[in-house]
């Protein structure tokens, strides 16, 4: 498990677009007035799962 700090962005709004858009469940949180994304990665995840988390957070984070 790990906590990830993102940039500036509304949290709420990515968490919802990661799901509806990408079908990625991830919970994105609020600490302290910044943003982080909760990640937890089991042995049934692969290679491929993470580089889709990773292209999907790319796609909706560009300014």
């Amino acid at each position: 498990m790990a906590t990830v700090p993102l940039p500036p962005c509304d949290g709420p709004r990515l968490q919802a677009g990661l799901y509806e858009k990408f079908r990625i469940e991830v919970p994105v949180m609020e600490w302290q007035g910044r943003q982080y994304l909760r990640v937890s990665i089991g042995a049934y995840n692969t290679r491929q799962d993470v580089e889709r988390l990773t292209g999907a957070l790319r796609a909706l984070l560009r300014p």
